[in-house]
């Protein structure tokens, strides 16, 4: 078996969706956001409900990571989800992309990164595009290796607090024109 392996996530995972979900979560923004907002967040947006629709909702995919047989992580995919600023493009939302604390670190991140970029290749998206926070420096060092690019803001509305993400993409494909 491969060191790292891709898997769609079946509906009947719900349930762990939601654990590595949550982790992935408080691990990523501990210490710079409030506790208690990240977990009122969690219980609206990566509660059981939430996450079991989204895994049945045609223009969502998730997908695991995993990394010797065990689960390090996930992303979601969405199309049918654009920003203004690729003027009407196709287009593809790398909606989450999370690991485990423990597989940070380890090489995971650009072999699921290409595996997103091919994702939308495959769907003839123009532009793979995320929202990232930021203060998120790691994150956003990651995605510039990659090579995205900052190209607006978006508002990200986490309990009372709103924060201006930026908004970040990257080319997949030439323009047919």
């Amino acid at each position: 078996m491969n060191a790292l392996h891709i898997s769609k996530i079946l509906p009947d995972a719900v349930d762990t969706l939601v654990s590595v979900s949550h982790t992935c979560f408080l691990a990523a923004y501990d210490g710079q956001i409030d506790p208690q907002e990240s977990l009122d967040y969690l219980s609206r947006t990566h509660s059981r409900e939430q996450l079991g629709a989204e895994l049945m909702d045609p223009t969502m995919d998730y997908f695991w990571v995993w990394f010797h047989g065990h689960i390090a992580g996930f992303c979601m995919l969405r199309q049918e989800q654009s920003h203004p600023g690729l003027a009407g493009e196709p287009a593809v939302l790398l909606n989450r992309i999370y690991l485990l604390p423990a597989y940070w670190g380890r090489g995971i991140g650009e072999p699921l990164m290409r595996f997103c970029v091919d994702y939308a290749r495959q769907r003839q998206a123009r532009w793979l595009w995320l929202q990232v926070w930021q203060e998120n420096k790691r994150a956003i060092r990651f995605y510039e290796h990659m090579g995205f690019t900052v190209f607006g803001l978006m508002d990200f509305h986490l309990g009372d607090t709103v924060h201006a993400d930026w908004v970040m993409r990257k080319l997949i494909a030439e323009s047919a024109s």
